[in-house]
């Protein structure tokens, strides 16, 4: 057997980040989210299952006034937020205890909706539909110093959940402030490594991804690796 496929996972969490910031770069993904022109009916945040980044996103929007709802890809309808995650949020004072996971295919969209894609890969699965309901659509890293990635805490240390979430405050207030909303309390201050231009950033402050984790991967709700999970 070929030893390739082992390698695709890294590759694509070196390839990904490295695309995102390419089109963002190019303006592609970015401006419906900075508009500060356009006001969405809605904002509909979209990652894999619905369970740790979407739901914290939706939860932050409309604690800070927007209109949100959330959805994955590869969602499990119905099931309840990630632990880790309902922690790390209650602990920011949002509660995720009664969230369910919802699916994007069976999300209505209308026109006017903005689509927040966390990373590349649910841009690409989204954008079908997107196109035939006129619906406008970013990159959530579009709100973001230096177009940082918003990689998946599932299955990984409760601190990596924090600094994800840290991220999604940084981009949650940034939306909240171009629609005119104000944006609550102030996010956390950027570390230095999220302060220096170039670097794909994991939120450990690595300079890339991490290496792949078997057990995570295994217990990924939708079966596929950890870092498409939530």
């Amino acid at each position: 057997m070929s030893a390739a496929p082992r390698y695709r996972p890294a590759i694509r969490r070196r390839l990904y980040p490295l695309l995102e910031r390419t089109l963002l770069g190019l303006g592609a993904f970015r401006s419906a989210a900075g508009d500060r022109k356009s006001a969405p009916q809605r904002v509909i945040f979209v990652c894999s299952g619905n369970i740790c980044r979407s739901p914290y996103a939706e939860a932050l929007a409309r604690a800070r006034g927007l209109p949100a709802v959330s959805c994955g890809t590869h969602a499990r309808s119905g099931s309840p937020a990630d632990p880790s995650a309902i922690a790390e949020a209650a602990s920011r004072g949002i509660a995720l205890d009664d969230h369910r996971a919802a699916r994007w295919q069976d999300m209505e969209l209308r026109r006017g909706d903005l689509i927040v894609a966390m990373t590349l890969r649910h841009i690409l699965f989204v954008l079908p539909r997107v196109l035939r309901s006129g619906s406008d659509l970013a990159l959530f890293s579009a709100l973001l110093p230096r177009f940082a990635p918003i990689w998946d805490p599932y299955g990984r240390p409760r601190e990596f959940y924090g600094q994800i979430f840290d991220l999604i405050d940084i981009g949650i207030s940034r939306l909240a402030e171009c629609r005119g909303i104000l944006p609550g309390p102030k996010p956390a201050p950027l570390t230095e490594a999220e302060q220096t231009p170039g670097l794909d950033i994991w939120p450990s402050g690595q300079e890339s991804a991490p290496p792949a984790d078997s057990k995570a991967e295994a217990a990924s709700p939708d079966g596929t690796a950890s870092h498409n999970a939530s």
